[in-house]
């Protein structure tokens, strides 16, 4: 199979509601995903491993997500980046929501359906690692991931030692307003000192930010390009 046969296959997948056969051929491309089989080209080999990390819900997500191209062609040819992005962003919801809801992962009012399930401090862990178990709205109606991680004992760190953590890892810092770092092919905001924590043993760990690939749209030195193509091995 080539690259437009494939998405063409997820795309039919998504136009006929997610049948059960439908559904059956998303777990096979997950699998072959995961088993690196399937190579989606818009990552990095270490980020194909860290979406792989997330759990086959989220390999499947992202590719029911990179399936949507319409955005771009419905768009107004004066409609900005950020209208297409929102545009784009709404359609992949709709599509993920599908999905979640035939396979049974989708959680109504998820800000007020959790904390009575599960405590109000779910939101509030000191964690790290992600895996996506479902999706889900809340009372207002907007979209949610719904994630676990392992929790990590450990304390605060200060941004000043936020900033040295990661320029060593070769991020520059792009704007302190709302703590965002950049590579030129990543992306990272909200990296302040409630979101980075040092564990008993001195490791740094990052446990919520708003990560994305740098492309030149953002507007932070970036020179990535969001494509599509994949390759089956």
């Amino acid at each position: 199979m080539n690259n437009a046969g494939f998405w063409d296959s997820v795309r039919a997948i998504v136009t006929e509601g997610f049948t059960p056969e439908g559904l059956q051929k998303m777990d096979y491309y997950a699998e072959l995903f995961i088993n690196g089989r399937l190579v989606y080209k818009r990552f990095s080999p270490f980020e194909q491993h860290g979406c792989t990390a997330g759990g086959a819900t989220h390999v499947i997500a992202s590719l029911i997500a990179g399936a949507e191209t319409d955005a771009d062609r419905g768009a107004t040819p004066d409609g900005s980046d950020f209208q297409r992005e929102v545009q784009r962003g709404a359609k992949q919801a709709k599509w993920i929501e599908l999905w979640a809801r035939r396979v049974g992962c989708w959680t109504e009012c998820i800000d007020r359906t959790l904390p009575r399930l599960l405590g109000e401090q779910i939101a509030d862990f000191p964690e790290t690692a992600f895996t996506v178990l479902g999706f889900g709205r809340t009372y207002d109606g907007e979209f949610n991931i719904l994630v676990e991680q392992p929790f990590i004992e450990g304390v605060h760190v200060s941004d000043g030692e936020i900033k040295d953590y990661m320029h060593k890892m070769g991020f520059e810092l792009r704007n302190p307003h709302n703590w965002t770092y950049a590579t030129p092919g990543i992306y990272l905001s909200d990296m302040h000192d409630e979101n980075v924590i040092r564990s008993a043993s001195g490791t740094i760990f990052v446990v919520d930010c708003d990560i994305r690939i740098n492309t030149p749209e953002l507007r932070q030195g970036g020179v990535r390009t969001l494509t599509t193509d994949v390759e089956i091995i």
